[in-house]
């Protein structure tokens, strides 16, 4: 435990007890005396065991500052991961995301290149997977990114989508939808 107390004598000859009580360096609460503290291994911050501020990865908890140098993963990145994960095409996504052209572009490149995405295909048979990497780093980061209100957004309006598709689905192949 990271608190500590300690008794000193002020000049007046008073006792005083002076309790030092830790707070989480990412989200600045303050860490009680029966919840569990977390230093991340690199930095040695003091963290909660809230998962936005310790992010575990292979049995080690890390900051997110720390956890982005080892697993790099943007915000658009997550959702476009996830949107693949889910089945998504990439128009979709953007869709979904509300995201601008050329920001959403520029995430699918960056993904493509630190290994997130893998191209499959030639010319217009080509589409989008996800890789091994980008599968952990979606894992890893879920717990995070999922407690920011645009993403937790994006992920119900995936789920909502999903429903309608399964139900036009379901609508067509009963004869129901003509």
């Amino acid at each position: 435990m990271l608190t500590s107390k300690r008794y000193k004598t002020t000049e007046a000859g008073i006792v005083a007890k002076e309790v030092r009580v830790s707070f989480c360096s990412w989200c600045q609460k303050r860490i009680s005396q029966s919840e569990r503290t977390i230093l991340c291994c690199i930095c040695r911050r003091v963290l909660c065991d809230d998962p936005t501020c310790a992010m575990a990865f292979e049995g080690r908890h890390y900051c997110r500052d720390d956890l982005q140098r080892i697993l790099p993963m943007n915000k658009l990145q997550f959702l476009l991961v996830h949107g693949l994960l889910e089945g998504l095409t990439l128009d979709e996504i953007k869709e979904l995301s509300r995201s601008e052209k050329k920001g959403f572009r520029s995430a699918l490149n960056q993904a493509t290149i630190s290994g997130l995405i893998e191209k499959k295909g030639v010319g217009i048979f080509s589409r989008c997977e996800v890789s091994h990497q980008g599968v952990l780093c979606w894992r890893t980061h879920y717990a995070a990114f999922s407690r920011e209100g645009d993403v937790s957004y994006f992920l119900e309006e995936v789920e909502r989508h999903l429903a309608e598709v399964s139900g036009n689905e379901r609508k067509r192949y009963s004869g129901k939808g003509r």
